[in-house]
């Protein structure tokens, strides 16, 4: 069969919107592009207008305050970062020439885990109830590790998302930051992906037989949320609201 592109309608608690589909041959993607990751939800947050490189200790070392920086860079002539002014998705560093220059990234590089800050990792390590859980990203983020539980939650400030499969799940395999559910439709696989603050989802279809099925035009996914409503956007994408204030705790982007 030849190698074809295409989106699923998935209803989320009444809302609709879309798990992408890969169809190839046993499960392989084909004509050499990479799989379409979109439509998961993650975290908000706010739109930057510069990509930046993480700050490495080859090109910025580091002190405690504003004025401790801007002394060490000026006698150095290098720039080094203001430890305290450090976040999530930005870097503040004092340059030679007496200046403070912050440098916002895309997506979060780093997360505080028990009061530390810690580099982002995806990768998926089993947890202790059985999910799946990548090391260190800025939402808590699980995955199913098999069974009749939720497909993935995520939580962020007290507040939590779940996203369940229409059936049981079989056991994930696990490559890094990937988890693959080996037909959770007939000859269909469903490909769960950690990132930084959310996670991607994808369908693999092995089979023409498959791509023509019923159950993968229109897949129910249930949603629960607690203390948020979730709503759809003028975009036509997803986005789960803190009550009355409508503020965005989590969006899941047109697909």
């Amino acid at each position: 069969m030849s190698g074809g592109w295409g989106d699923r309608v998935v209803c989320w608690g009444g809302a609709k919107t879309y798990i992408p589909v890969v169809v190839g041959r046993r499960g392989r993607l084909v004509d050499g592009r990479p799989a379409l990751r979109t439509g998961g939800p993650r975290r908000a947050r706010r739109p930057t207008t510069r990509a930046a490189q993480p700050a490495t200790p080859a090109d910025a070392s580091r002190a405690p305050t504003e004025d401790a920086a801007l002394e060490q860079a000026k006698r150095t002539g290098k720039e080094v970062e203001v430890a305290a002014l450090r976040g999530e998705s930005v870097d503040v560093v004092a340059t030679p020439e007496g200046k403070l220059q912050a440098r916002q990234y895309l997506r979060p590089v780093r997360t505080r885990i028990e009061g530390r800050w810690q580099d982002i990792d995806t990768d998926l390590a089993r947890q202790t109830d059985g999910t799946l859980a990548p090391k260190a990203t800025s939402v808590g983020l699980a995955f199913s590790g098999g069974g009749d539980g939720p497909l993935v939650r995520m939580r962020r400030a007290g507040r939590e998302l779940a996203l369940s499969w229409p059936g049981k799940l079989p056991t994930p395999v696990t490559d890094g930051a990937t988890a693959t559910y080996p037909d959770v439709l007939p000859d269909v696989d469903l490909r769960m992906g950690a990132q930084a603050d959310g996670f991607t989802q994808l369908l693999v279809v092995k089979s023409a037989q498959a791509a023509s099925s019923p159950e993968l035009a229109q897949l129910e996914l249930k949603l629960a949320t607690e203390g948020m409503d979730v709503k759809k956007t003028a975009a036509g994408g997803l986005s789960a609201v803190e009550p009355g204030t409508d503020a965005t705790v989590f969006e899941a982007p047109t697909p």
